[in-house]
């Protein structure tokens, strides 16, 4: 397993120099405040912070990628640092106390060191992927920490940052049933509140717009400190232009609150039996989707040799034409959107066969919906036209596979009747992933 205590190391260092140079800024009477094209503040501090930092970066890592928000990316290949020089600007051109630097290591698509240091605060948390959470002041001096145990929304205490985002996103109400649900908000606000998560001092942390800078060094301290860090859609990491991060007991809980679900009344989808002249529109939502539904981690080059391998139009023309499968598609206004396929038989896999409990079987191999149409019932119609299916045709359980890491995919069949009854391995592109094997009674 690959290690990053060197990296971890060094950006200790970065910090350091960077604490130095904003807290000599911080309160200054000559600070100088800007407004950039977005409307957003800027400072000669926030400048100056990624300056320092991507000239020790240029000299220590040469090779790596930077990536920051006041300028321009440099670099290529699998390693990226990310940087935001001061998170939470505002505060800091007000006076207030709360605002950090973030530096983080991105590792072949994968946050893997995370350093947040808010001197203000006189305080810094850290983590590299598989040694833990630990705050502090310096490595030497610290202490690990771990996400809470809390695993009821009403003994949660919940931090965010203002209301307004989600009122934009359309999802003021689900946040605020989601506040009313918990037993304490507060608005902690910015890096802060996530920190708080790490450190078992609130449960759960959530904001509807954020870009990969603002995330990227919370991620791997959350999931150190053993909790979950995901977007709204439910995709690991920093990737998704929001976040959900919780002590991990309660993620699917929140993220069931602040997603909307399809439409239990069906929407206006139809849908039927795939036929031969559906085979190109089925491939091609089958391509557009099947990468969506993949966790970061997965590369490009592996979602598109599993397109070719398994989602291609000749493949789907086999599976039309194999009596042991059913191809449904889902139609809106004539045009397909969404598409499922089921599978009779008893599992090929050992894996599955040990964990499934209800025979006999059929398996819902895939069922997607363009992003588009997300919320409108076809999935659910999709489901419940399979589900037909499976019982006319005599069985008595309906199981399927799904990503470990999805879990906007899992919150939806959980909340349509699948429970977790295993764990499979699922090749893609040539390598493997682990899937969890869900199940439900017909």
């Amino acid at each position: 397993m690959t290690t990053y205590d060197d990296d971890l190391r060094l950006a200790h260092v970065l910090a350091d120099a960077v604490d130095r140079l904003t807290m000599e800024r911080f309160r200054a009477a000559d600070l100088v405040v800007e407004s950039k094209p977005d409307l957003t503040p800027v400072t000669d501090a926030d400048r100056a912070a990624e300056e320092l930092i991507r000239a020790q970066l240029k000299r220590s890592r040469p090779r790596d990628a930077v990536e920051g928000e006041e300028f321009e990316r440099t670099g290529h290949g699998p390693r990226r640092w990310i940087i935001d020089p001061i998170d939470g600007t505002k505060n800091f051109v007000r006076g207030v106390p709360v605002w950090a630097t973030l530096i983080a290591l991105v590792d072949d698509g994968r946050p893997v060191v995370g350093l947040v240091s808010a001197p203000a605060l006189q305080r810094r948390w850290w983590a590299a992927t598989g040694s833990g959470a630990w705050t502090g002041r310096s490595i030497t001096s610290a202490r690990r920490i771990l996400a809470s145990g809390v695993t009821r929304l009403e003994d949660a205490s919940l931090s965010y940052s203002s209301l307004s985002g989600w009122r934009d996103r359309g999802l003021r109400d689900a946040f605020l049933d989601l506040m009313d649900a918990c037993w304490r908000t507060r608005a902690y606000g910015d890096f802060w509140s996530y920190m708080l998560v790490a450190e078992g001092a609130v449960d759960v942390a959530a904001e509807p717009e954020l870009a990969v800078h603002d995330m990227a060094a919370l991620v791997p301290i959350v999931e150190e400190a053993g909790g979950s860090f995901t977007g709204l859609d439910g995709r690991l990491g920093c990737w998704s232009g929001n976040a959900v991060a919780t002590n991990g007991h309660l993620h699917l809980q929140v993220l069931r609150r602040l997603t909307p679900e399809d439409d239990p009344s069906g929407g206006g989808a139809t849908v039927r039996v795939a036929e031969a002249a559906d085979i190109d529109k089925v491939a091609h939502v089958a391509a557009a989707t099947f990468g969506l539904a993949c966790p970061p981690t997965i590369t490009p080059e592996r979602v598109s040799a599993f397109i070719t391998e398994v989602l291609s139009p000749e493949r789907f023309a086999d599976y039309l034409a194999d009596p042991s499968r059913l191809v449904l598609v889902a139609e809106e206004a004539g045009r397909v959107v969404g598409y499922a396929m089921l599978v009779a038989g008893e599992p090929a896999d050992g894996e599955v066969r040990a964990a499934i409990r209800h025979r006999p079987t059929v398996e819902l191999s895939k069922i997607y919906v363009l992003p588009g149409s997300h919320g409108s019932g076809a999935a659910r119609q999709l489901l419940e036209a399979g589900r037909g299916w499976a019982k006319d045709s005599g069985a008595a359980g309906l199981w399927l596979g799904v990503n470990q890491q999805n879990a906007r995919a899992q919150r939806f069949y959980t909340k349509n009747g699948f429970q977790v009854v295993g764990t499979k391995r699922f090749n893609v592109g040539g390598a493997e992933e682990d899937d969890f094997v869900m199940e439900q009674p017909l």
